[in-house]
């Protein structure tokens, strides 16, 4: 499994973990050692994701990136709040 599959899995079950239902979706995009993350989900749950000040989603940054210096790439994570 390559380390963008790998990485899509982690965030995939991060967010099952803290949104409720699957109304949500994972994207990830390869760019030569860079991995950029993005997560799409309904309005009501973006605040669930970003979490107060911004910690959940800082804290699941840390996690990403900690993840991807052991596999040797970077990784982008963003949190895309256009309506799915």
């Amino acid at each position: 499994m390559s380390a963008r599959e790998e990485l899509r899995e982690a965030l995939t079950f991060i967010i099952s973990n803290i949104v409720e239902g699957d109304n949500f979706s994972v994207d990830s995009q390869m760019e030569e050692d860079k991995i950029m993350l993005s997560v799409r989900a309904e309005k009501s749950e973006l605040g669930k994701i970003i979490g107060r000040g911004g910690e959940t989603a800082t804290n699941i940054r840390k996690v990403l990136r900690a993840m991807g210096k052991k596999r040797g790439v970077f990784i982008r994570f963003t949190i895309d709040n256009k309506p799915m």
